[in-house]
């Protein structure tokens, strides 16, 4: 076990949010009484959490200064830090994989990564309640595994972050997508990009490697990513590579020499995005053993998650929709395509440098009539745009809400799909949305 090699070695957790906590519980069910250092910004910290047994706090704006006197660093997603000397850097995710590999399938992307797993997770649970979803989605890995047992199927939702230090990968792996994302952290979109292709590149010779080659909709995907795993492609149409392509409104499925096919009729997921989404979710749980009636059945009865094209309702004659989960220019080009007939679109929010050409050559031969913009995001764009469209800056939610009330016509349709992050002003993207959906209950 990985943890044998760790019993006399110097262990630091950086980062103490709750994956960093979950982490530290897990450590001292293996080494009760062993000092565990614990490296995070906040010099709060030591005062807030009492009883941790033999712990060594180090806090405040150096906490980083000496990290790689560590032999091991157990680094939380999100905090920037390159491989220096013979220190080895890890994580929560890499330590879960390295134990529950075998039994997880990992799924990861730029955009469509909780809606991909969820219905996964969602498919496994028609035909057996063994089964976990965990990650990014919300759940450390390590704080569920009084949970399941040997032979529960766990769907792992991975982001890039958690991806960056992984040694070992999911025995199932999906690659969804790649745009440019998360610059602000990585620098720039090879060093993204790089971390999202380990979980392919880390797979083994008896592994799944399920890839989107649809070429419209990939993003950045090298489909000549030099994995060891068995590779299942997912397109829209059949060129006679994929395993698995759209006809009508079925999903075909190759496997074993055999053809299946699923229905997509009352699949209640909108947009093309999402019909790619229900493919890797099918070669997914097929290869996982799940029954084609099981999958069938999923697709039929998941409702999807919040913040995804999700319709809020309609006021002053005006249809509302909450897309706050789009952070790039791509998934927001996806939403206008989707709804159709937009005429007020909400963009902006944190800036991290993002290109939006695409965006804008698109808006320009689009139905949307009004631009609202907000945040540093929102200034760039209102700034860099020169189409015809009218165009406001608002940062407030409410102001928002109220001016869409005053200038949208009636019977048009609203839609909050940003192109940017929500950290200017909020938490998280769902946060972002509910204060969207909020603003339009009090119109």
């Amino acid at each position: 076990m990985v943890l044998d090699s760790w019993k006399h070695k110097r262990i630091v957790i950086l980062g103490f949010g709750k994956e960093g906590q979950s982490t530290l519980k897990f450590l001292r069910k293996h080494f009760p009484a062993k000092e565990i250092f614990i490296a995070d910004r906040n010099p709060d910290l030591p005062g807030q959490f009492k009883n941790l047994g033999n712990i060594s706090w180090i806090t405040g704006e150096d906490y980083l200064k000496d990290i790689f006197a560590f032999e091991i660093i157990i680094k939380s997603p999100g905090i920037p830090l390159k491989d220096k000397g013979t220190s080895v850097i890890t994580s929560q995710t890499d330590l879960f994989l390295q134990l529950y590999r075998k039994q997880t399938i990992g799924v990861t992307g730029t955009k469509g990564k909780s809606t991909t797993s969820s219905l996964i997770a969602h498919i496994i649970k028609q035909e057996t309640g063994d089964t976990l979803l965990i990650g990014n989605i919300g759940v450390p890995p390590l704080e569920k595994i009084d949970a399941f047992n040997d032979h529960t199927r766990i769907v792992q939702e991975i982001s890039a972050h958690q991806l960056e230090h992984i040694k070992v990968a999911p025995h199932i792996a999906v690659l969804l997508n790649l745009y440019e994302e998360h610059l602000d952290h990585f620098e720039n979109s090879s060093n993204y990009f790089s971390a999202k292709e380990n979980i392919l590149l880390r797979q083994k010779s008896h592994d799944y490697a399920i890839i989107n080659a649809e070429s419209s909709l990939n993003g950045s995907i090298n489909l000549a990513l030099p994995t060891a795993a068995e590779l299942k492609k997912f397109a829209l149409d059949n060129d006679g590579t994929v395993d698995a392509y759209l006809q009508g409104e079925s999903i075909h499925l190759f496997q074993d020499k055999e053809e299946r096919t699923f229905s997509l009729k009352n699949f209640k997921l909108q947009g093309i995005h999402n019909v790619l989404n229900a493919m890797a979710a099918i070669l997914a749980t097929s290869l996982s053993g799940i029954s084609g009636e099981a999958i069938q059945r999923g697709l039929d009865t998941f409702e999807g998650l919040p913040h995804r094209l999700q319709f809020v309702g309609k006021k002053h004659g005006i249809e509302f929709y909450n897309d706050s989960i789009s952070t790039v220019p791509e998934t927001t080009i996806r939403a206008l395509e989707t709804l159709k007939d937009v005429k007020t679109l909400i963009l902006g929010g944190f800036d991290r440098g993002l290109k939006y050409d695409l965006l804008y050559d698109y808006l320009k031969n689009s139905e949307v009539e009004t631009l609202i913009f907000t945040g540093p995001a929102g200034k760039r764009m209102q700034e860099e745009y020169t189409g015809s469209q009218k165009k406001t800056f608002l940062n407030e939610m409410e102001s928002i809400v109220k001016f869409v009330a005053d200038t949208t016509k009636d019977g048009g349709k609203c839609l909050l799909s940003p192109a940017a992050s929500s950290y200017d002003r909020y938490q998280n993207f769902e946060a972002r949305g509910k204060a969207f959906e909020e603003a339009i209950k009090n119109l």
